[in-house]
């Protein structure tokens, strides 16, 4: 069985934040955490632009969708925006299958989640 106990990480910068989960599947705990981060990010801290950085993920369930999809909802609303970074092709499917690859922001790299941004 997997190691599913993960972190999340937050890299806090002047314009922008960029939170990352370590680990190839999330746990459900790890999804309520990641809610809990993103709303503190975007209510309490004032961020408006985030990358979330899924790279190390090889699996995504539904749970982490809702999670991503509500914090994108609230940062819309206050014209803020999310990036994600996906490397891998299952987890990519995921956000396809559900067309919200259509609606979200997903790069392969750091450089061009940033460049984005901008």
């Amino acid at each position: 069985m997997k190691n599913t106990i993960n972190t999340i990480s937050i890299t806090k910068l002047e314009r922008y934040c960029i939170v990352k989960i370590d680990g190839e599947i999330v746990s459900l705990s790890t999804s309520i955490k990641l809610k809990e981060t993103l709303n503190e990010l975007i209510e309490k801290d004032k961020y408006y632009q985030i990358i979330l950085d899924l790279s190390e993920l090889k699996f995504i369930e539904s749970s982490l969708i809702g999670v991503i999809v509500d914090a994108y909802k609230l940062l819309i609303m206050i014209n803020g925006r999310m990036n994600l970074i996906v490397k891998a092709k299952s987890v990519y499917e995921r956000f396809e299958v559900s067309q919200l690859d259509k609606l979200l922001r997903i790069y392969d790299n750091l450089e061009d989640a940033k460049k984005s941004l901008n």
